[in-house]
């Protein structure tokens, strides 16, 4: 989303503007200073049992030895009762209060920075509001490697966003993260142990648990930050039932999921803190509605915030649910038989490219000219032949193949669309001028067959017959004008009786029915589609056709009030 990158960009010029600063902040003040972190901590009389603690661990010689560290100790008030009994979890414990580089407090008390990444990997915060579960009593004790803060309290050792809310229960968008476990072989611990009897090798198999939900959003990881929103209940129902509107599936219980998976999904919003009524964007690229005053609770993690809410809003109309550009060069697949198909540069293609189908086609002309001899208009047929193909020294690149294709997979929702398309024929050759006196722009025609979601995949046969379109009797199809640069609105059309599979164009569709009338396709279903543009729309063979395709627009129409 453009306003997210343009957040960014400001942030990042922020941070490099401030660069200098802020290697200053961080640098070891020691001015002459000999004394090391932990000499420095030992000498305080009220930091004894943390100095203790250190020296059980070892960081008491990390404290001595590293060239520049920051240290948050706790006074001896704070660790009374301390369970000194597990060495590998003080371990862990103490990484919590010890940073790398030196962060030092300005004139007013505060740190030039929000966070501090700890040896824990996890991400202190330390703004305006101060330390997590305590505060700085002495600030900028400076060593000869590092500075070190007093505190009054133990330090909040935050979990990370993905072990909180691991941590809860009754959350069906927890439990729909749990779903994405799947047990797997672990192909590097595993152990190949022979060979079946079909040559196949058996290994002494290790499983492991792994989960592409959060392959792909890592909740846990301490270098990224995430903010979740979760609903209750009533009103995680409220979205549930608007998104099933438009999100349908032919299996009821794979809705059902469908439908929590991206709720999950679109609360999953990128690090911000929620202050302010507004709509805050999603990972999934939407905005989310919320109001600070339905928020219920809130746990700052390590990387990020969790926030429980009572309400919120995911609106479908211009946002969940929008038009879709799809760039003809960004196709899947494309397949011709004789190499005609080519990626063009153009300046004037959105995204600087377009696709050609090098072919011929035939256009028959319809005109009248005055006779002088017998003082008359005389009707007259034309059949032009128009090319579009390059050669080499040795051969020509012309296709003529049946329904060759360029295919596109994008995601649709249940709902009607209109599909317009950019073909732009910008080939100079492709006028028809008779006696110099009248000229005719080639007639360019392009068809699309399409499969819906959760249908069987359309799909071109080896005799060049299509399989599994939408219809058995229509399909889509666009008409536009040489040298004429103007979206075409597609409309339905009948299949012609003759060639039965080819889908040749015959007229317009006469009638509505399941799947909509002229220019609206109704789509059945929520989901992967698949989109076929391809040639062999009037002719067959030698005059199969060519084809342009600088983008197509998919336009959803969606209830407003949604």
């Amino acid at each position: 989303m453009k306003i997210i990158y343009k957040i960014f960009i400001v942030a990042a010029v922020g941070l490099f503007a401030a660069c200098d600063a802020w290697k200053d902040d961080i640098a070891v003040k020691n001015d002459g200073i000999t004394r090391n972190l932990y000499e420095t901590l030992s000498a305080q009389a009220d930091l004894s049992t943390f100095a203790e603690i250190l020296k059980q661990t070892g960081y008491d010689v990390f404290l001595q030895e590293e060239p520049a560290l920051t240290v948050f100790a706790p006074k001896n008030s704070a660790l009374s009762g301390f369970d000194a009994s597990d060495t590998e979890k003080m371990k862990e414990w103490v990484k919590n209060y010890i940073a790398y580089l030196a962060y030092y407090t300005d004139n007013s008390g505060n740190f030039e920075v929000a966070y501090i990444r700890m040896l824990n990997d996890k991400y202190l915060p330390v703004g305006a509001s101060g330390i997590s579960g305590t505060h700085i009593s002495t600030a900028d004790i400076v060593a000869s490697n590092g500075v070190l803060h007093i505190v009054d309290d133990y330090i909040v050792e935050r979990k990370s966003v993905w072990d909180y809310l691991n941590s809860l229960s009754g959350y069906p968008q927890i439990d729909c993260i749990r779903s994405f476990d799947e047990t797997v072989m672990d192909s590097v611990r595993s152990v190949q142990t022979g060979i079946n009897i079909n040559g196949k090798p058996v290994y002494d198999t290790v499983w492991t648990v792994r989960n592409t939900f959060l392959e792909a959003y890592d909740l846990a990881d301490e270098t990224k930050a995430f903010t979740v929103v979760l609903l209750e209940n009533e009103s995680l129902d409220r979205l549930k039932s608007k998104y099933s509107k438009y999100i349908v599936r032919k299996d009821p219980a794979l809705q059902a999921e469908t439908v929590i998976r991206e709720i999950t999904l679109d609360l999953l919003l990128y690090p911000q803190t929620i202050e302010s009524t507004g709509r805050y964007p999603s990972y999934n690229n939407v905005l989310v509605d919320v109001n600070p005053a339905d928020i219920v609770e809130t746990y700052q993690a390590s990387n990020g915030m969790v926030y429980k809410l009572r309400d919120a809003d995911v609106k479908m109309y211009n946002n969940k649910i929008s038009e879709q550009i799809i760039e003809a060069e960004n196709f899947v697949e494309r397949w011709d038989g004789q190499n005609g198909w080519s990626t063009r540069y153009r300046t004037w293609a959105s995204g600087g490219q377009d696709i050609i189908l090098k072919g011929q086609t035939q256009n028959t002309f319809e005109y009248d000219l005055y006779d002088a001899d017998a003082d008359s208009m005389v009707h007259h047929s034309d059949t032009k032949t128009f090319q579009m193909h390059y050669r080499t020294a040795s051969e020509s690149y012309i296709s003529k193949s049946n329904n060759a294709y360029s295919k596109y997979e994008p995601v649709m929702y249940a709902v009607p669309y209109e599909i317009h398309w950019m073909a732009y024929d910008d080939n100079s050759n492709h006028f028809y001028t008779v006696n110099d006196t009248i000229s005719f722009s080639m007639t360019l025609e392009q068809k699309m067959l399409l499969s819906f979601p959760d249908e069987p995949v359309v799909t071109r046969l080896s005799d060049g017959k299509i399989s599994n379109n939408f219809s058995s009797y229509s399909m889509m199809a666009g008409v536009s004008t040489a040298g004429v640069q103007a979206e075409s609105l597609l409309t339905r059309y009948r299949t012609s009786t003759s060639n039965e599979g080819l889908y040749l164009l015959d007229q317009p569709f006469p009638s509505e029915d399941d799947y909509g009338l002229g220019s609206t396709l109704k789509c059945p279903y929520y989901g992967k589609a698949t989109l076929m543009v391809a040639n062999t729309v009037r002719k067959t063979d030698t005059y199969a056709g060519v084809l342009f395709l600088d983008y197509i627009r998919l336009t959803p129409f969606v209830d407003p009030n949604d």
